[in-house]
């Protein structure tokens, strides 16, 4: 056992207060660019015990690299210099990270989680963009759902926006929420207001089809329309016809010709445009033996089509009205709720027709922004704080400038 020696003090990463309470002597191996190269290497450290007893860290490590420099070995374990290789790019190079992606992860050996966010976030001050966002006519939003595997995560939400009806989609704002109700909704587009859109020239609001919008979006937009996701009524149809097919199935096939017909199943969830000739087929004979699912399938394909080909509101109510008459009294309970689902939704799911905007039928502008922010979360999957994550999504869509301190 190495006896204490009470000459050493280090000085605690989080409340800044000195101790001298040493826990135990071993190496660190930390991961250290130099030279172009990153390697592996081990740093004689000592960890000690925080003397504070408010202070959340409740040990520290204290390393000497060959630099001659102690430094604080945190939870990721990159030593110093690798941080500021990070920071001088950024200010060089004067651009966002993502185009810097590809560079520093070749020079960082290929590692992303070496070329965390997390480091070069705290190793920069964050600047407001230059983005106009007082032209917006159209807003997308949409929320994140957080892990289930991860208790402490918070939800996203996001907001991107079109400035009329030729221009390219771009990010407008995220912020971090500890719900997905309405009043985080309604804070999310206050502070969208404060950082510049003007509410009174968005023309139409694009977001799924929760009833968390509802009331937020009349409140801050006066002179917008509500719309719908289109994409998100087609999903929302084909729970319900997947139902309808599993009860089929087991009501009147026998249990030997289940799984044939369960795989038909799958096409028939499919847009008809989408399949084979020889699965399409395939569709039409199943459909010949079974009428029911036949008018079930035909309802699914025609309200695709409804959004598909109209383009004046007149011709979108006859085509749902006869919709609604054709096939009230032919389809299953099940299926029932589906058409009662389209019919309640109707005005909403055709406000791009009376703006229109017939490019924002759908919200797949913030659904891919927040693919990409999911994707963001999966590389860089260790943020000790919520605002180096809210910032490293705000630096990745160029909400924000990255300037090196």
């Amino acid at each position: 056992m190495k006896p204490r020696d009470i000459t050493v003090v280090g000085c605690c990463p989080v409340c800044g207060v000195e101790s001298g309470r040493v826990h135990e002597y071993k190496n660190r191996s930390v991961k250290h660019y130099q030279l172009g190269n990153m390697a592996i290497k081990e740093f004689p450290g000592i960890v000690f015990r925080c003397i504070n007893k408010e202070c959340d860290r409740k040990t520290f490590c204290v390393m000497t690299t060959d630099e001659g420099k102690a430094e604080v070995g945190g939870r990721g374990r990159y030593s110093r210099s690798s941080k500021q290789y990070i920071a001088n790019r950024i200010l060089k190079y004067n651009s966002t990270y993502s185009s810097l992606h590809k560079e520093i992860r070749e020079s960082f050996g290929g590692s992303t989680s070496t070329a965390s966010l997390y480091n070069w976030v705290q190793a920069c001050n964050l600047l407001p963009a230059s983005e106009d966002n007082t032209v917006m006519q159209v807003l997308h939003t949409d929320e994140k759902h957080p892990s289930k595997k991860r208790s402490n995560t918070q939800y996203v939400i996001a907001s991107c926006g079109r400035a009329d009806k030729a221009s390219k989609s771009v990010a407008l704002h995220a912020n971090l929420s500890k719900s997905n109700d309405a009043d985080a909704i309604e804070e999310h587009y206050k502070s969208l207001i404060l950082n510049g859109l003007d509410p009174l020239k968005v023309l139409l609001v694009v977001t799924d089809m929760a009833s968390i919008y509802a009331t937020a979006v009349a409140k801050y937009f006066p002179n917008a329309l509500h719309q719908h996701c289109v994409f998100h009524l087609i999903q929302q149809i084909n729970k319900y016809l997947k139902v309808s097919l599993r009860k089929h199935r087991q009501e009147h096939l026998e249990e030997g010709n289940r799984k044939a017909a369960h795989q038909t199943s799958f096409l028939l969830l499919k847009g008809q445009e989408h399949l084979t000739s020889e699965e399409q087929e395939e569709v039409a004979i199943f459909c010949e033996e079974h009428p029911t699912v036949d008018a079930e399938y035909n309802l699914k394909e025609d309200i695709r089509g409804l959004y598909a080909t109209v383009t004046s509101l007149p011709q979108a109510i006859a085509y749902k009205d006869m919709i609604v008459e054709r096939y009230t009294e032919i389809i299953s309970p099940e299926m029932t709720k589906a058409l009662n689902c389209f019919v309640k939704n109707f005005e909403q799911s055709i406000a791009y027709i009376k703006t229109g905007f017939f490019l924002d039928k759908t919200n797949n502008d913030a659904e891919r922004l927040m693919r990409n922010i999911k994707h963001t979360q999966q590389i860089h999957y260790f943020f000790r704080k919520s605002q180096n994550y809210i910032n490293s999504i705000r630096v990745a869509f160029g909400l924000v400038t990255p300037i090196a301190v």
